[in-house]
């Protein structure tokens, strides 16, 4: 905002192949209830997340993917926000929804989307306590395996290969210790999409895996991320979705 008034610089900024999300520990209680998984997905105001919080900076995603990968998927429809419909869910869950959830963050991550978050899902019902580390303590506890993982975390994931095997396998498939959730489908998908160069097959099984997490909800995409740079008014230079900077693509104009 201060950068938009100034004579000198200016602000550049572009949608990353960077999506943030929630993770959500499938083997533990209470989000190994699929009603109590699809009342977090209702209980979030994702677009209230971008406008009020990143200032209009980022935009919603439907899947774990944005357009610059192959393997998005057109129309994937996910759960609307609906806080009523979020509190009837837990509400119906009585005793199982009033496990204690730990909400595993960092200082890497903007803490006004985690805080928002909690408070979101805290009127829903749900009893969320944000549990911060150091980032090693983090990566680490984020990739044991849903035994030794957190039960909920935050994350904005980007495989920089442009390709949904990088995102969705490390993500979703059982082999994977990034992985909490554990649906065989899932797994035969996964298999299938990157043991093969159709691209229709490929986009096939993507198209039925993004399904799959739009209704089981074991992620729940956020908003695909902005980065925001400031620069001289002199500079000129597109940034790019995969975050690099190369001198050799900047110039210079008075």
């Amino acid at each position: 905002a201060q950068l938009k008034s100034s004579a000198r610089a200016k602000v550049l900024s572009v949608l990353t192949e960077r999506v943030a999300y929630l993770r959500l520990n499938t083997k533990k209680p209470p989000f190994d209830q699929p009603e109590i998984r699809r009342a977090v997905a209702y209980a979030i105001d994702r677009q209230g997340l971008v406008d009020g919080i990143l200032g209009g900076y980022g935009k919603l995603v439907p899947e774990m993917l944005t357009p610059v990968h192959f393997g998005w998927i057109e129309g994937i429809q996910p759960l609307p926000s609906d806080p009523g419909k979020a509190r009837s869910l837990v509400a119906a869950a009585g005793g199982r929804a009033k496990q204690p959830i730990e909400f595993l963050t960092s200082p890497a991550y903007d803490q006004r989307i985690v805080q928002a978050v909690q408070q979101m899902l805290g009127e829903a019902g749900l009893d969320v306590k944000i549990a911060m580390t150091d980032n090693a303590t983090f990566l680490k506890r984020a990739q044991s395996g849903p035994e030794n993982g957190p039960t909920m975390s935050y994350g904005r994931w980007s495989c920089a290969c442009q390709d949904a095997d990088g995102v969705l396998f490390p993500l979703l498939h059982r082999s994977s210790g990034w992985s909490f959730y554990r649906n065989a489908e899932a797994d035969r998908l996964l298999e299938e999409a990157r043991s093969t160069l159709d691209a229709k097959r490929r986009l096939g099984d993507y198209r039925k895996l993004h399904a799959i997490v739009a209704k089981d909800v074991p992620l729940l995409p956020l908003y695909q991320d902005a980065a925001i740079y400031g620069a001289a008014k002199a500079l000129e230079w597109q940034p790019t979705p995969n975050e690099s900077m190369f001198l050799n693509r900047m110039s210079w104009k008075e």
